[in-house]
């Protein structure tokens, strides 16, 4: 098995390296604009897929308070998890906030 792991190892990393090293100039430019694209994508999707987890929250906690509606003790325990879906809504904006700060430094 070692002996395998070896002569992959030969194999292939010479050819990555020499890939690696004779990248042309002009490559720099597009890998700039590839940096670019997963950047601005990133960041269409992470707001809309965040409000998304936080709306659906709300929308079970409601829906759990409806089907209980006879049970205080159930009630209670949904009605605790209010402050639990508050502190994830909040790191998850704090997350992407410092996110952009750094993506805006990093443009800058």
């Amino acid at each position: 098995m070692r002996n395998m792991a070896r002569k992959i190892k030969k194999a292939f990393f010479p050819g990555l390296s020499a890939l690696f090293v004779s990248v042309p100039a002009y490559a720099a430019g597009e890998m700039e604009q590839v940096k670019n694209r997963v950047i601005d994508a990133i960041q269409q999707v992470s707001g809309p897929l965040g409000f998304i987890f936080v709306f659906g929250g709300v929308v079970l906690i409601a829906l759990k308070l409806m089907i209980q509606h006879n049970n205080p003790n159930k009630r209670s325990e949904t009605i605790a998890s209010l402050p639990w879906l508050a502190a994830g809504a909040i790191i998850l904006g704090s997350a992407m906030l410092i996110t952009n700060i750094i993506i805006g430094l990093g443009q800058g």
